[in-house]
This record gives C-alpha cells, structure tokens and sequence, in this order.
C-alpha cells in the first residue's frame, strides 16, 4: 500500500508525533525525573498496565487477572493520564531502561495465563517468562518501544493454544479465534475515479485546478485495536459469538474520504458517519491534533477485508490554515522520496535531492535557513468571536512530549509545537483559516529577509523589527514563505573627498551586531568654531598639518523589511571590537602624510588614527576605528609645499621684519646726526655769549660815535 507522500505525508508524521497532553509524570522511588533524565534510555509502553512502582531494583506492573516484576539497577518509571495516540486513549505507563534486554516475570492470577503481544504478535508466555531484546534499537526506530500483556483464561480453548503462534484450527468465522483474539488478513485498494485538487503556484501567484487519481491511503483500526495503515495480518479483540465487527477509520483535516468506503464488497456512505464540510469540527479535535476519528459499526466479522477507499485531498472547503518551518540543513534542498514518502539514500547512505530542468537542486518548501522563526501573535475568528494569541501567553506553557514542546490555546483553537533539543528551529502552528499570523524571522549577522509570502501581500510596522504579517488562508497546509540569503555590507558615500569604502567587521564586532548587516555612511559635515578649535589643538600634537576636509562617518545595523529597498536600521556608536574602514579618496595622498583625527563619540575627547595601508592603484586607505561620529583627515605640511595661507602668513611676516628694519636705520640716522651737534644746553650758553658780545660792540660804537661829536 502505498502511504501519502509531499508535505502531506510530513505534516501527518508531524501531527502524530506532537502530542498535546499533559506532561508525563515520572514516578520512581528515590527521586523525581524529567526527559532529560531518560534521553539514554529504551522507552517501553505498556499497555493495558494499570499501575507501575520501582524499588529495590524491581519494577512491578500491575495488570488486570496478573502483575509483572522486572529487575534492573538501572530502571525509571513514567505516567501519562491523559494518553491519547492511536487506539489507545487513557492512562499509559512507561518503564525506561538502560540494558538491551528486559525480562517480564509474571504471576498470573489463578486460572489466567499471560499472553505477550509485540508488533502485533500473540505469543503464549511460557513458563511465566518473557524476553524483549534489542531495546534501544527497538525504542529508537519506533520512538518508544510498544508492548502489550494479557491475562488470558488458562482453560478456554486450551487445547488450540499449544503452539507458539496460539492458531485456531477450528472455526473460520470472523477470523482465526484465540480465546478473545482474532486475526484477519487486510487488503487495501484505491477506488476508482479523480477528485479535483485546487493547485496554488506561489511563483506564478495563481491557482490552476488538477485531476487526482484517489489514493489508497486507510488509517484504520478494528474493535480498538492497534491502528493499522498497512496491508498485512491485524489482530483485534471480538468474542467467538460476535458475528459483527466495528471499524474506526481517522483522518486529519487536510484529506478526507470520498463518497464510500466498501469492505468486502458493502460500500459504507462516508457522509453517513462523517460531515467532513462541518471544518471547524477538527479546531480542537484530538486534543489539538486536528484528527477526528468516525465509526462504521455492524460491519460482517470475517478472516479477510479487503477494502476500498477513495482518498484525497480535501478540496471544499479547509476552514484551517497550517504552515510548517525548519531551519534543519538536510531540509534546505527538496529531498526525493520513495513511493511510501521515505527519503531515497544514495551508496553512501546520503539524502538525494530532486533536481530542476537545469540540472539544480530546488530549495525546500518550508525550509528558512541562516534565521531564527519565532511565533509573535495570531489574531482569528470562530463564529463571531475574536481571539487573539500572543507570544507573552506561551512562555513557560510549552508542554513536552517525546522531542517536541507543544501548546494548545485556552480556546483549543491553535496548535503550537516545536522540536526540542537540536540546534535549529523546527516547528509548526496550526489555525482558523484566514487567520492573520505575525512570525519573527531573525536572520543570522550576513544574512537579510529577501523575500516574505512568495512575494503576496505581508505588513511590517517599525516598531516589531523583523516581525512579518500575513493573512494565513483556510486550508494552507505549507509552509511560511520567507527567504533568507547572503548579504554584503554596504558603505554609502556622498562626500566629495570620497569615492566609496568598505567595513570589515571582528569577530567580537559581529557579536555585536547579531542580526542582518551593517551600513556605513560617509559624508561631508560643517562643525562650529569650538569643534574645529578641538580638532586643530588635537592635530597639533602631532605636528604640522593641515585637515582638508571634516567626515561624519556613521554606522547603523540594518534588516531588511523583506527587501533592501525598505529596511529596519538602528544607530551604532560603539562597537566591542575595531572595525577596518575603507575608504577611497577623490584624490591621490602621501600616505605617509596623511592621519584621521577622530572625535570620540562627539564629545570632548579626541584621538589620532593613523593610517592602516594605502593602495595607490585605487587610491584607498584602510584604519581601524570602534568608534563612529566625527573624523577630520589632515596632510601634513612639506617645507618645499606650503599651502597659501602659509605663504601668505609668511610674506606678511617678512613685511613686518622689513619694516621694522627700516624704522630702526631711521633712528640711526637720526642718533647719528645727533651726536655730531652741540647738545641742547650748550647752544644757549653760546646765544647768550653771542648777544652779549653784540650788546657790547653796539654800546661801544655808540661811544665812539658820541666821542667824535
């Protein structure tokens, strides 16, 4: 028989494995164990078993009509009272233990013999002992090793029970009789005929419909027992005067049977049992689980039933939603797989991958790598009722069971579950159709959202960075369509003096940032009087230079609104380790003339950077900075280059000195014709002198002149 295979056969393992329940509890007599306390331990679950107790190194099982004892040092012991898988439903017991092999000792009570039951298997005990090897591989492939043990009527047809097999010899009817045990052989088969499946393609953004053959795909049980999807012998509980048998078939919300089922030859109107277009029947069926499990009664007990399903998608209308993520690596790609949905392993025991026209792999559905998926809020109707779910009301409500933590809402409308203990996300959520679901998509540091939805209609708002809104329609059964790629820092430059750059980031600096990328700005920037002042006093420590121009260098972490175009950014200042910036001048430089001056987050302080390399082909230079404001680049001055306002300071300075040197050879002069003249109080004396001698010559004339008279 062939089993369901795609994202339906995924998402059915899924569902079955997620159990929402309520967590087991452990019993052991000297102390209280989780799972982590049995990861390597063979799980055992016993059925029919109702109690278990260990101490002294002896676990004992309490059964109906007996009790088994097994010894071991190594031995824990679970429960679970709300046990709901399979056909099995109510409280399950399980015994953890370490040895690959576990002998049952039973002591029947009187009149009862014990019947071991294992993969369906009726063995007679005999000698009130029995066996179960390989226990961890047993418990490893199956996720819990399943055994089951009755207490039998020693008496009744004692004498078909000799052999190991317990097979009746006599009456045919309603299967071979062992006590109350029959066995049946089961044939199964597609009914003929299509269904019309509604086709959606993401790329193109339309729907196209599709005829579909029915598939013979039958989860079924008989008067209670085990569930049995295959073709093969199947055991089950029926009296020897039963003439009739009751059959349970499941099926999730995603499929339904269509119009009949017939089981040798009577067909059974499906919608006679179930009304598979009632969709909000499976929000909250099975404890969360979205299966529901209908019943065809009175149907003619027989040793053979062939059966004949048509099987399907279901293609009305869904009323559910459901999309499923993994970051796991051996999903990143679509893996083949074999007609039972199992994946096709090369000689090396290697997954292989389906390839397109062009001979490349195609990337997995549901796989989002390089990113973390987190679940934000869901917002949905039922009825006329809203209910709003959001990520505050699942911490510390994920329920464990088995590898996977799940949640059921109060309302028991959404399902949440999560693989547990690996190192990548894995999960799934499931919900009213047209629900509007926000999921946080975290890439990796190197990596952005590209694209969300397949390129439909999602929302973001600024304040949830990286958080993602779409409208989830009913019957998606998928995946979150996101993609995650590659991406390279970017340096914008709108500078005059710089062309364009690069930032490497360390290893510390990555940490830094975590998420999506950086971007580094580069521009041309005015500062006042006061800031160039801190500048020009910092450069002069180092000597004689000259700054040529002021950068406002900026560094800001970026994600990607689902594309580059529209992204979330934040402001970085400081970073915990250097960061290499590149940066290409307009113009070539002396690289050994040329320092960064950098003021320190804008503040007070300044440093002086110097430069890392310089490549004169691109006309780069390279520093190392943790720092990002403010940044001044200064050539130092050259004694045959001066700059013009050093020649003009030095030509006014030799005006100066010429000028003074003049006015000092005046005053020489001057001193000098100075000494060579008599001094100021000895020209007085001689004009007295002088006017005295002329009074006297003039009064002496006057005399000679009256003498004569």
């Amino acid at each position: 028989m062939k089993k369901k295979t795609g994202i339906v056969a995924i998402f059915i393992s899924f569902v079955l494995l997620i159990n929402i329940c309520m967590p087991i509890q452990y019993i052991y007599a000297e102390k209280n164990v989780n799972d982590d306390d049995v990861q390597d331990y063979a799980e055992l679950l016993l059925r029919k078993a109702t109690n278990l107790t260990i101490e002294n190194d002896v676990a004992t099982i309490i059964y109906e009509n007996g009790t088994a004892t097994v010894e071991g040092n190594e031995m824990l012991g679970g429960f679970d009272d709300s046990w709901n898988y399979g056909d099995h439903t109510g409280s399950m017991y399980f015994l953890y233990v370490k040895s690959e092999s576990v002998t049952f000792n039973f002591t029947p009570s009187e009149g009862f013999k014990a019947i071991a039951w294992e993969n369906g298997q009726r063995t007679e005990v005999e000698n009130n002992q029995y066996t179960v090897n390989n226990l961890q591989t047993k418990s490893q492939n199956n996720n819990g090793y399943d055994i089951e043990f009755t207490f039998e009527d020693a008496g009744e047809n004692n004498n078909n029970n000799n052999n190991n097999n317990g097979e009746n010899n006599g009456n045919n009817n309603g299967g071979e009789q062992n006590g109350s045990r029959c066995e049946a052989n089961i044939t199964i088969a597609a009914g003929e005929g299509t269904y019309t499946k509604t086709v959606y393609d993401p790329e193109a953004g339309e729907e196209h419909q599709e005829e579909i053959n029915y598939d013979d795909v039958a989860n079924f049980s008989i008067n209670g027992s085990r569930w049995n999807p295959e073709e093969g012998t199947i055991s089950y509980n029926s009296n020897e005067e039963d003439n009739t048998v009751e059959f349970a078939f499941e099926t999730l919300w995603i499929d339904r049977y269509y119009d009949d089922i017939v089981i040798n030859g009577i067909a059974y109107i499906v919608s006679d049992y179930l009304d598979f277009d009632d969709r909000t029947q499976w929000l909250n069926a099975n404890h969360g689980e979205q299966t529901i499990t209908f019943t065809i009664p009175n149907v003619p007990k027989s040793n053979e039933y062939n059966i004949v399903v048509k099987h399907g998608e279901n293609n009305g209308q869904k009323y559910l939603a459901t999309f499923l993520w993994t970051a796991d690596p051996s999903q990143e790609y679509e893996i083949e797989r074999d007609e039972h949905g199992e994946p096709i392993l090369d000689e090396n025991g290697d997954y292989t991958y389906i390839l397109d026209e062009n001979g490349n792999k195609i990337p997995g559905k549901n796989y989002i790598g390089n990113s973390k998926l987190e679940f934000v809020k869901a917002i949905y109707e039922v009825g006329e009722q809203t209910y709003t779910v959001t990520e505050e009301q699942l911490e510390g409500k994920l329920q464990r069971r088995g590898d996977f933590e799940s949640y059921t809402s109060d309302d028991g409308f959404l399902s949440y579950g999560v693989l547990a203990d690996v190192d990548y996300d894995d999960g799934s959520l499931t919900l009213p159709g047209n629900a509007e679901v926000t999921m946080r998509v975290v890439p990796e540091y190197g990596y952005q959202v590209t694209s969300v939805n397949g390129g439909n209609d999602f929302n973001t708002t600024e304040e949830g960075v990286s958080e993602f809104t779409v409208v989830v329609p009913e019957g998606t059964a998928g995946y979150f369509l996101a993609t995650v790629e590659k991406v390279d820092n970017v340096v914008d430059s709108i500078s005059e003096k710089v062309k364009a750059g690069e930032i490497t980031l360390g290893e510390s600096a990555k940490d830094d940032i975590k998420n999506g990328t950086v971007r580094l700005t580069v521009e041309d920037v005015e500062l006042s009087s006061d800031k160039i002042k801190g500048f020009e006093d910092k450069l002069n420590e180092a000597g004689e230079y000259t700054i040529s121009n002021y950068l406002d260098i900026n560094l800001e972490k970026i994600l990607y609104k689902g594309t580059e175009d529209d992204v979330w950014s934040e402001q970085i200042h400081q970073l915990s380790d250097k960061a290499l910036i590149t940066l290409q001048l307009a113009e070539g430089v002396d690289v050994s003339n040329i320092v960064i001056v950098h003021n320190i987050n804008d503040g007070d302080e300044y440093e002086i950077i110097n430069i890392e390399s310089y490549d004169p082909e691109t006309n780069t230079i390279s520093f190392y900075t943790d720092s990002f404001s403010n940044y001044a680049i200064a050539t130092k001055n050259s004694v045959d280059e001066k700059t013009e306002d050093n020649k003009k300071e030095e030509e006014k300075n030799t005006e100066n000195e010429n000028a003074e040197q003049t006015k000092e050879s005046e005053e020489k002069e001057i001193q000098k014709d100075v000494s060579s003249t008599p001094k100021t109080g000895d020209n007085i004396i001689i004009y007295i002198a002088i006017l005295m001698v002329t009074i006297v010559s003039v009064i002496g004339v006057k005399k000679v002149v009256n003498s004569k008279k």
